[in-house]
């Protein structure tokens, strides 16, 4: 975890913030909160936000998207041109982007070396995003042009170039404690007509870009292909509906207002995932038995490790930290899941955390270059923290002789 303490607990004490709320860790235990603090709070729906599907919602065409890309990559004459169908996986963690956009400018900068053990930053044929992972996924789909993007929507940002609101004042008119203001504009304008040219070229090539969100009515989770909604209209019409998906799959409960799609309430798919991929049909899989089909690139944008402390005794923080244990369970779960299957298909699976390039208050040792955890967890919303991970991810990619990770989560 990256915090003693999960988001928001010390903002319901001191009212100082909230942010923080849109960290990863500590979903669970946020909840908890509010439950019991904030229960008698309520607003009203839109009126025009009657949900259809709360009887229950077909299923969405994921597989079929990797599906087509697999085909593209692996069916066609003998002497065609064929590669691994390379996917990315981009978990949540609020600020902690900052790794995964660090990382991804590294990884283009890694010199070619036919010596590396280690592949080159390939053309992405699927990425998908949860929560802060969301937002860094149509333009990771984009390639490496659109690295300066990703290092202006995380590197060296702090609260104030992503929120405002007014406290727990801002939870009496029942939905949120903070309005999401910041990354709403700054993903608006990352979004122009050349990124969304570029997503609407990518679904010409059979390749897309998905983010995960939970229907809060029908308690599903849900894929939403942004390539197919950018193809699919005009770029004002695109963009405001690519950012609308984006930012349901980053709407932290009780943080950020939720988002209405198709009548539905949808809010940040980390409630129920952290990473998230979609078993391919082996049907529509050619290739010789020796080749590798498929590569998976997974960057958690977060550590695993939990920091050893002292709980209080009290019911508060015996809640609180049982919960963040929880989170963290469900973060290793979903990397294993992943790995699991990578193995059982014979696909390359690949990972990345940040816990080599931080390191915690009292811990022992040389730290060099490594970027000191937030003590707090509005501490993660300071620039000079997500300055030094944006930096130190980067030079792990581009430098480190261990990025990547192969071994079970």
């Amino acid at each position: 975890m990256h915090m003693t303490r999960p988001p928001g607990s010390e903002d319901l004490h001191y009212g100082n913030g909230g942010i923080a709320a849109h960290c990863r860790n500590g979903h669970r235990s946020v909840l908890l909160i509010f439950a019991l603090l904030l229960s008698a709070c309520a607003g009203e729906r839109p009126v025009t936000a009657t949900c259809p599907a709360a009887t229950g919602e077909p299923p969405q065409p994921f597989d079929a998207a990797l599906d087509a890309a697999v085909t593209a990559r692996w069916q066609g004459p003998p002497d065609a041109s064929r590669h691994p169908v390379a996917i990315l996986v981009l978990s949540g963690g609020g600020t902690w982007g900052a790794y995964g956009a660090g990382f991804l400018n590294g990884w283009t900068q890694r010199p070619a070396n036919t010596a590396d053990r280690w592949p080159s930053r390939p053309t992405f044929d699927v990425v998908t995003g949860i929560s802060t992972g969301a937002i860094m996924a149509p333009f990771a789909l984009v390639g490496s042009v659109a690295d300066p993007a990703l290092q202006h929507a995380f590197r060296g940002v702090g609260g104030k170039d992503l929120y405002s609101g007014n406290g727990l004042l801002g939870l009496l008119g029942g939905h949120s404690l903070k309005k999401p203001d910041g990354i709403e504009r700054r993903l608006v304008a990352a979004l122009d007509d050349s990124t969304i040219a570029a997503i609407k070229t990518a679904y010409g090539e059979k390749r897309s870009a998905w983010v995960g969100a939970v229907n809060f009515d029908t308690g599903n989770f849900t894929e939403f292909n942004l390539s197919a909604i950018a193809s699919a209209l005009p770029n004002d019409q695109a963009r405001a509906q690519m950012t609308n998906h984006i930012m349901a799959a980053s709407a932290l409960p009780g943080f950020f207002p939720p988002r209405f799609i198709d009548g539905c309430m949808y809010m940040d798919g980390g409630v129920r995932e952290n990473v998230f991929v979609a078993p391919m049909r082996p049907a529509a899989i050619v290739a010789e038995p020796e080749q590798s089909r498929a590569a998976i690139y997974v960057i958690e944008n977060s550590t695993n490790e939990v920091p050893s402390e002292l709980t209080e005794y009290s019911v508060r923080e015996i809640a609180t930290r049982s919960y963040e244990l929880i989170e963290n369970q469900t973060q290793i779960n979903s990397l294993r899941n992943i790995y699991q299957y990578a193995q059982e298909h014979g696909y390359g699976f690949y990972w990345t955390s940040a816990d080599d390039v931080v390191f915690y208050t009292g811990d022992a040792g040389d730290h060099g270059a490594a970027c000191e955890a937030p003590r707090t967890p509005a501490g993660q919303f300071d620039a000079t923290f997500t300055t030094c991970l944006y930096d130190a991810a980067l030079r792990k990619a581009r430098d480190g002789a261990t990025p990547w990770r192969t071994d079970r989560p």
